[in-house]
């Protein structure tokens, strides 16, 4: 919350790359950087959820995007 707002950002994004000749979008899912706020109650509630799974990935190579 920010000065009594909610405010939301995105953990987890779509980079799209192109467009396929069928029409369809192509790239690849990543994760933001973004640490949602609530992972220590996640954790004090015995939930194992590794931060490094809010890290960027890197493009993969072109025969893994869909």
């Amino acid at each position: 919350m920010k000065d009594g707002d909610v405010q939301y950002q995105e953990i987890f994004k779509f980079n799209q790359l192109g467009v396929s000749a069928e029409g369809k979008a192509v790239g690849y899912h990543t994760a933001t950087g973004v640490i949602p706020m609530r992972m220590e109650h996640l954790k004090a509630e015995g939930e194992d959820v590794p931060e490094s799974l809010f890290r960027p990935t890197p493009q993969p190579p072109p025969d893994k995007l869909y």
